[in-house]
């Protein structure tokens, strides 16, 4: 009976684990499903927020379903949501798995969230058996802990509760099936395990670029990791690079140019605002550091950083010299264990690699920090964290057996819990476009795009709403939110915009004309601002200007539907019926063309 009960503690001469199979391959990796499901059940009731759109509803590929399969990959990922041939996305597997869920289920928010959550926690499980194999000669509690920090972690909550996120959730996914069979064929040398690997990553790539960062993390894993020699790792390796060379050479077929950064804004990436690239690159240097300490302090959360909510800074700046110190403190340390096999090391490498293409440090995206840009980075934290908790608490790491276990694990559960507290409440924050924007407010005060995103919801609200007292309360609200909008960012075209918008609909009209025309100032062939002066200086009686805005806006944008539709008034307005009918007729042929 002793010998039976002591069976999962038992050591093989080589002093590792004897592994209890009836618990480590079912129970745990069930427990560890079910715990993820509870964690983000409450995502399900969930609506479509944000950009979900451009994923669901709002693309065309995805609508028609199997019979556009051809163009998801003949396209880039965004050309069925706005026919842009200028983006940098090509994704096509995770629009794959968007249009057979609608095939299958029709659109359906929630039904989108159920597979976010099952995704994950499929991933979470994986990352169990992953750390099995890289983490063998740990104590299987250091294990455990490190994948259930992974799955509680607050920052992973935008990538499970947004449904376009799930690109990111797929790229870790096949990654970690791919680190898991190149480790697996390192013990059992079966050909069809090395090949699954390189399958496994390759489908990855088609699933968000980032996972491009993971053909530098195959060679670590085998050099960390093995006992091969370098050359070894070299031959082994090469395939992965060639095939990333394959995909960049799919990718660049498909894609007008690989990067589109002359095209971004200042609103899209607040790094465009710098005016030398010394400034763009002490800023990126925050920004990275903001992800070093969110991966320690995740809180508080929000959707959005745009500008200027995190501002430009120069070099002189205290956040931008602490972030410097503690990369080049980090990097130090990861230099120093690289002979040493260090497992520090590993995880300091894991962490900036995956992190490379996106903190803005080596590319320019078009968002300058994003919490679902940690969501693989954040491993490296959640493999060290109990490392160090063992250590602190003068525990081995890598000894089998620990007496007094509870010692590791009281402060291991306090911060689950913790991280508990956080995700639960996260959740219920991404349930629709009104509690996602309200809650951006409060937690990036100082981004102008969360506030005209909140004004917007407002508005809609307002129009909407048969309520006198709601819609008073909500119009009022949404100009003040627009107002602070531009306030924040005074070249936010859309908030001017989107302002006259508001009082052209409810008044007072004078003060629309006065947004319109910032409008103007900024971008003087905005064609709806030209348009809607236009019609109000129709009904005010002043026919001239009406038409001199019209064509203006023509001139501007001569398939826009809306200024023909306008000309074609103003003409009949002065009886001009020729005129009128002739525009009409361009009208009409724009319109069967698609246009705008």
């Amino acid at each position: 009976m002793k010998q039976a009960s002591a069976k999962s503690n038992l050591k093989s001469r080589q002093g590792k684990r004897i592994v209890d199979f009836s618990r480590e391959k079912y129970f745990i990796p069930a427990a560890i499903f079910l715990l993820c499901l509870l964690l983000y059940g409450n995502t399900l009731w969930d609506y479509y927020t944000l950009d979900n759109e451009i994923v669901t509803f709002k693309n065309e590929f995805i609508v028609k379903g199997f019979s556009a399969l051809k163009d998801i990959f003949d396209q880039g990922s965004l050309y069925g949501w706005n026919k842009a041939t200028y983006v940098q996305q090509y994704r096509p597997f995770t629009l794959f798995s968007f249009m057979a869920e609608v095939s299958m289920f029709g659109l359906n928010p929630h039904i989108s969230h159920l597979f976010n959550i099952l995704l994950f926690a499929g991933t979470v499980v994986l990352l169990y058996f992953f750390l099995q194999k890289i983490l063998k000669n740990y104590n299987q509690a250091i294990i455990i802990a490190a994948t259930l920090l992974f799955a509680f972690h607050p920052i992973h909550t935008e990538v499970v509760a947004s449904i376009k996120s799930r690109d990111e959730i797929l790229a870790l996914l096949f990654g970690l099936t791919s680190f898991y069979y190149i480790m697996l064929y390192q013990d059992e040398k079966k050909n069809s395990y090395y090949f699954f690997s390189l399958a496994t990553f390759f489908t990855s790539l088609f699933c968000k670029e980032s996972a491009l960062t993971f053909v530098a993390v195959i060679p670590l894993l085998l050099y960390f990791f093995t006992s091969l020699s370098i050359k070894k790792i070299a031959s082994q390796s090469l395939p992965y690079f060639g095939l990333a060379v394959i995909y960049l050479f799919i990718r660049s077929r498909v894609l007008q140019s690989m990067t589109f950064e002359s095209q971004i804004g200042i609103m899209d990436n607040s790094l465009m605002a710098a005016k030398n690239g010394a400034d763009r690159m002490a800023t990126s240097f925050v920004f990275l550091g903001k992800y070093i300490y969110m991966a320690i302090i995740p809180y508080p959360l929000s959707y959005d950083y745009a500008y200027n909510q995190i501002p430009i800074v120069s070099w002189g700046n205290i956040k931008a010299i602490l972030s410097l110190l503690v990369v080049v403190a980090l990097i130090s340390l990861m230099i120093w264990g690289i002979k040493k096999k260090s497992i520090y090391s590993f995880l300091i490498a894991f962490f900036f690699i995956t992190i490379s293409l996106t903190s803005n440090t080596i590319v320019k995206i078009a968002a300058p920090f994003a919490e679902r840009f940690l969501y693989v980075p954040s491993l490296s934290f959640c493999i060290a964290l109990p490392i160090l908790v063992a250590k602190a608490i003068k525990f081995n790491p890598n000894q089998v057996v620990w007496k007094k276990k509870m010692n590791f694990y009281i402060p291991v559960v306090c911060l689950l819990i913790l991280y508990t507290i956080i995700v639960i409440p996260r959740n219920t924050e991404w349930k629709n476009n009104f509690t996602l924007f309200s809650s951006g407010v409060i937690t990036s005060p100082s981004s102008g795009r969360t506030h005209l995103r909140f004004a917007n919801c407002c508005f809609d609200t307002a129009l909407n709403s048969k309520d006198p007292a709601t819609r008073l309360q909500c119009y009022n609200v949404a100009v003040a939110e627009f107002k602070k909008s531009v306030e924040l960012a005074p070249m936010l075209v859309e908030g001017y915009y989107d302002l006259a918008v508001c009082y052209n609909e409810l008044g007072p009209i004078d003060s629309a004309m006065v947004e319109y025309e910032k409008v103007l100032k900024l971008n003087p062939k905005h064609t709806m601002a030209l348009c809607n002066l236009g019609v109000i200086y129709n009904i005010k009686g002043q026919h001239d200007l009406a038409k001199q805005y019209v064509l203006m806006a023509y001139k501007a944008d001569s398939d826009n539907v809306e200024a023909l539709a306008d000309i074609a008034a103003a003409y009949r307005d002065e009886k001009n019926y020729l005129l009128a009918h002739y525009y009409d007729s361009i009208r009409l042929k724009r319109a069967s063309a698609g246009g705008k």
